[in-house]
């Protein structure tokens, strides 16, 4: 059984969620304080897709999903590699969300 690279976060969306022009999946950035004063504040990239979101389904249709809003969501953890222009090779985290649902009374 494989539980090591799920992850259960809450936390605001940075802006709308929009979805791609061929609406089959949707990037968004979740911002989460972990302090009272927000001094220690980190960034996480989202990406969710239309047939997960569907299948899952959600309670809260993607036009709906706004920036500053409180989330919940739960998905896998997805490393990426890209190396740029300069041949300078980068990682990072994505999580692919799998259910998320409003926590402001939505």
């Amino acid at each position: 059984m494989n539980t090591g690279n799920y992850i259960q976060l809450s936390g605001r969306l940075t802006a709308d969620v929009t979805p791609n022009e061929g609406k089959t999946f949707a990037r968004f950035t979740l911002a989460k304080n972990f302090t009272k004063e927000g001094k220690s504040s980190r960034f996480f990239r989202c990406v969710i897709f239309r047939k997960e979101f569907d299948d899952n389904q959600q309670t809260i249709p993607w036009d709906l999903l706004k920036k500053g809003q409180e989330v919940l969501l739960t998905g896998k953890l997805h490393p990426n590699t890209w190396t740029d222009k300069d041949g300078t090779e980068h990682q990072d985290i994505e999580i692919v969300v799998n259910k998320i649902r409003g926590l402001d009374g939505q």
